[in-house]
């Protein structure tokens, strides 16, 4: 079973780099990151220390529905690449976070969440069986 972890699509990126307005309706904050623990949902790294940066309020389903949470999130404010590879991203070495997973029709997979995988996979990128799902960090806040 293959996981996979999605960015947020460039298109949407480039529109919020650009002062396209958030779900809530205003334009992105602009700030320095203190680095760490600000990471970027499309490029999937984390944001280096006293790099410009947005913070913004972002739905990532195309509709809204009970499970079409709301949250903020922070993005690189100059233009970075895609971080879909394949691989265990960079913003999930972190040592605490909750991942989500999230079906075809835009709604939570219920018993597929997991918390801390850092160390429940012990940091080596092997995957713990959670199915065939797909894993979208950018939904988190």
């Amino acid at each position: 079973m293959q996981i996979q972890f999605s960015s947020i699509p460039t298109a949407v990126v480039r529109s919020y780099q650009s002062g396209g307005l958030d779900a809530n309706g205003h334009a992105p904050e602009r700030h320095l990151s203190g680095g760490g623990s600000t990471p970027c949902r499309h490029c999937l790294k984390p944001i280096a220390k006293g790099a410009e940066m947005l913070n913004l309020a972002h739905r990532p389903f195309p509709r809204a529905q009970p499970y079409a949470e709301i949250g903020p999130i922070f993005l690189c404010a100059s233009y970075c690449a895609p971080g879909d590879k394949g691989d265990l991203p960079e913003i999930l070495t972190a040592p605490d976070y909750i991942i989500r997973a999230y079906g075809a029709d835009d709604r939570i997979i219920y018993g597929t969440a997991v918390r801390n995988p850092h160390n429940q996979w012990g940091g080596d990128g092997a995957y713990s069986a959670v199915g065939s799902v797909e894993f979208s960090p950018f939904g988190l806040g």
